[in-house]
């Protein structure tokens, strides 16, 4: 899947379940207290995994969107 997300109680694309588990640690996943959700924050971005709608585990913004 290309960067799914979760919006609200959905999930774009639909068929991206399997990637809800986050605990599931495949190769590229993006986890909090990762090095990269830590280099990120370290520089004042906003991490799209700590969000709360839309959770966007690949997403990190400097504006927080």
């Amino acid at each position: 899947m290309q960067n799914p997300y979760r919006r609200g109680a959905g999930l774009i694309p639909g068929l991206a379940s399997s990637y809800l588990d986050r605990s599931d640690l495949r190769p590229g996943t993006v986890v909090a207290g990762d090095g990269v959700v830590e280099a990120f924050t370290a520089i004042g971005w906003g991490w799209g995994g700590a969000w709360r709608d839309p959770v966007d585990h690949l997403h990190v913004s400097a504006t927080g969107r």
